[in-house]
């Protein structure tokens, strides 16, 4: 082997083991989406199947991961994430039960393929960034910062941390309760793990908080059986703490999110306010996050750079593709770092991780018993939604004209619920408040576009 084949094997091999470092740290993902977009993490149903969803959601990383690979060129693994899951399941279902769709997770999937085409074309013509910039930047933060809140509210929730209660919630935190003592224990191990720099250390917690119920489902009832007859014991999830017969074995073969989508049932009227509040979500939420990744790793040195609007419109059709398949709009991972710091440098670390993340279908057994006690992986949406919030550092609250919008979004997302009504009322606010304030040319023509399709979504469709 010569001196050249050599090289080119070595950097194969160092950009595969990147990919493998990405995957380990974003794997949790097939565990976690499904609790929340079937509803099992919020309490509720959406319609969606828990099967189906792993497949669509193992598939759509994989693409999503190729396309960034090979479009984009970038070490940067792209799949469907938390907050846009979030959105479809408490802004676009609600918005599509209302406007008398008879299955509304199927309308909600038609409207983030519109959105997403809508993303697509913006990315192709390069007006991605300028769209972005008629939006003031502490309010795109502040709205990430209020669907974190949201995400972090939600997986305490599915631990019966907090409960629904005379206000938004009410603080339980029963130590007597399985579920309580399970993601307590997550949290802790992951807030270590991440302390010490640790890319794994969600899927370690999500792990060792599983491990936890099992012990517990298993030996409190026969050596602490006053324990396991108290209210608190008896109301838990800890029944569903099971461990699975065997470690391989694919998802059972439910294919029902495929090209499923209701476009017809996602232009009705009611659904376009939704839907453009979607975009705009995936505008700031996947263009920030992608720019944060290339700068980092050093890829780019402006967001004009040519990268920039290759992987735009790779990340664009990968939440086409997603749409198609059956799972919520898709964004760049920040767990690409891990595989950034390993050595990740082109697009075939990314591909590797997709890869990998499809190989991972032959473990759903162990998927699915970790899907099926939300309690356990409530640490992951805790901890994600802690570190989207710890952008509340970079807000600035001595503008009134901002501090007001940023409120709306950042207090309004958890209490309500309602990510559309919250955005909509700050993006309505921002341009009116500044004018107000004998500011009126800090906010652009665009702005006030928005502003007045948020006034009429209030008036006439809300």
């Amino acid at each position: 082997m010569n001196r050249y084949s050599w090289g080119m094997l070595k950097r194969f091999a160092s950009e595969a083991l990147a990919g493998s470092t990405t995957f380990v740290a974003m794997v949790v993902v097939m565990a976690v989406l499904p609790d929340v977009l079937c509803g099992q993490a919020l309490g509720t149903t959406t319609g969606f199947s828990a099967d189906a969803v792993v497949w669509s959601t193992a598939i759509a990383v994989a693409i999503g991961c190729v396309l960034m690979g090979t479009i984009g060129r970038l070490p940067i693994a792209v799949g469907p994430t938390y907050g846009q899951a979030f959105f479809l399941v408490l802004t676009l279902i609600p918005a599509a039960a209302a406007a008398g769709s008879a299955e509304p997770w199927r309308t909600a999937l038609g409207a983030t393929l519109l959105a997403g085409v809508a993303l697509l074309l913006l990315s192709l013509l390069g007006l991605r960034t300028v769209v972005l910039r008629a939006v003031d930047a502490q309010l795109q933060t502040a709205i990430g910062c209020g669907i974190g809140l949201l995400i972090a509210a939600m997986g305490l929730r599915a631990a019966g941390i907090i409960a629904p209660g005379a206000g938004a919630f009410r603080l339980v935190l029963d130590l007597r309760s399985p579920d309580v003592i399970v993601c307590v224990i997550g949290i802790v191990v992951a807030g270590m793990l991440q302390a010490r720099g640790w890319r794994t250390a969600l899927l370690i917690a999500t792990v060792v908080a599983f491990v936890s119920a099992w012990l517990l489902r298993s030996y409190v009832p026969t050596v602490l059986p006053q324990w396991a007859a108290i209210d608190a014991w008896t109301a838990s999830q800890i029944q569903s703490a099971a461990v699975p017969a065997q470690a391989i074995g694919l998802p059972a073969r439910r294919f029902d999110g495929f090209f499923s989508l209701d476009i017809a049932g996602a232009v009705a009227p009611q659904m376009w306010m939704p839907t453009l509040l979607l975009l705009f979500s995936m505008l700031s939420d996947s263009t920030t996050g992608l720019l944060a990744l290339m700068h980092h790793g050093g890829f780019i040195s402006t967001n004009d750079d040519p990268p920039v609007r290759r992987a735009m419109i790779a990340d664009s059709l990968s939440t086409c593709a997603s749409s198609l398949l059956g799972v919520s709009a898709c964004g760049a991972y920040a767990e690409s770092n891990a595989g950034i710091a390993s050595g990740g440098r082109s697009g075939l670390t990314a591909v590797a991780a997709g890869v990998l993340m499809l190989a991972a279908l032959l473990c759903a057994p162990i998927v699915e018993a970790l899907g099926n006690y939300p309690p356990a992986s409530a640490p992951v949406l805790v901890l994600v939604g802690a570190a989207m919030a710890s952008q509340l550092r970079r807000l600035q609250w001595n503008d009134p004209a901002a501090s007001v919008p940023m409120l709306l979004v950042i207090v309004g997302i958890p209490l309500t619920s309602s990510i559309a009504d919250s955005m909509a009322a700050a993006l309505l606010a921002s341009p009116v408040l500044k004018l107000v304030a004998g500011r009126a040319r800090e906010t652009s023509l665009l702005a006030w576009v928005f502003a007045a399709a948020m006034l009429g979504y209030f008036i006439w469709l809300r």
